[in-house]
């Protein structure tokens, strides 16, 4: 079944199962760095949000031997679970006092995604590629977030600029998403914890690590959640703090929206050659949409001002894949 079909198939079908009660509607969602994602919704009269579940992946499911029926359940099992309470879906999108303690910021890449900033409200950071987008946090359960980008038109309706929006995004995201460095080390130790549930042991991976000679200079900067963590590196003081208590510069490798990298800057490091480390890892482990950028940055204690150290000239995504 080609895409396309497999688009319509869904769609009807879901609709008969559903019944007349409910509406379901799909339609190309433009997402990150300028990848488009096909997105369905399901939802009734008195629904004024209604949460967006992409076909993407089912398709792809479907090509592995998944059957209609099976991705037909778990995307009425997905809708079941995930519906924004009513009195949320009312006051986040027409009470901007209520809708204030729930704004955020995540942070992208500038270039990639200019279609998309045409028409919400950003922030650009001072010479960097980067810029903050805001988002209303609506929910979140083991299915994960649920969030809305606040665009141009909801700004009009609550009377506000963007840059009210990041006064209270300063206060919100930090608080929301609280910031956690770890050693490469601690990462790992909780991956392969994860990985390996009770037959988990600290000690056996630590004889590993020292037997092997195993030693990262890397620490990772990310959220307590473990998505957008980028965005941590605008939290006021974290990078200050952290080079503070290394008392050296540092480095900041753009992993991805979700973390950073960061490494002590020291003398014989080749900015250069870490550059075409993060524009390989980039194109060769990295998805699309979780792009951030393809240049090393400096931080500066003395100035406490973050900066490109290596300008690299590849591109991250394009505006028409």
């Amino acid at each position: 079944m080609v895409y396309n079909t497999f688009l319509e198939t869904v769609k009807t079908s879901l609709q008969s199962r559903l019944g007349e009660e409910y509406s379901v509607i799909t339609h190309p969602i433009p997402k990150n760095n300028g990848l488009t994602l096909d997105g369905l919704c399901i939802g009734t009269s008195t629904q004024e949000a209604i949460p967006t579940i992409y076909l993407n992946s089912y398709y792809t499911a479907y090509e592995n031997g998944m059957s209609m029926n099976d991705i037909l359940t778990d995307i009425v099992n997905l809708y079941e679970t995930s519906c924004f309470p009513p009195e949320i879906e009312r006051k986040a999108l027409q009470s901007v006092e209520f809708a204030e303690s729930r704004i955020i910021y995540r942070l992208i890449n500038e270039p990639a995604n200019r279609a998309i900033l045409a028409e919400v409200p950003h922030m650009s950071l001072p010479g960097l590629d980067l810029v903050l987008v805001f988002y209303l946090i609506l929910g979140e359960d083991d299915n994960g977030q649920y969030s809305a980008m606040i665009k141009n038109s909801q700004l009009t309706l609550w009377n506000l600029k963007a840059e009210d929006l990041l006064a209270s995004a300063r206060i919100n995201t930090p608080w929301l998403f609280p910031a956690r460095i770890r050693t490469m080390t601690e990462v790992l130790k909780e991956m392969t914890a994860e990985a390996m549930g009770t037959e988990y042991n600290e000690q056996d991976l630590d004889h590993v690590l020292q037997d092997t000679g195993w030693e990262s200079p890397f620490y990772v900067l990310t959220n307590r959640s473990g998505l957008y963590g980028a965005s941590c590196i605008c939290y006021e003081g974290i990078l200050k703090d952290f080079a503070a208590s290394l008392g050296q510069d540092l480095l900041i490798l753009p992993s991805s929206i979700h973390e950073v990298l960061i490494i002590p800057n020291s003398e014989g490091l080749s900015y250069r050659d870490i550059s075409n480390m993060i524009c390989r890892i980039n194109e060769e482990e990295v998805p699309v949409e979780d792009h951030l950028s393809n240049h090393l940055y400096y931080y500066s204690m003395a100035e406490d001002r973050l900066s490109i150290a290596f300008n690299s000239s590849a591109p991250i995504g394009t505006e028409n894949p």
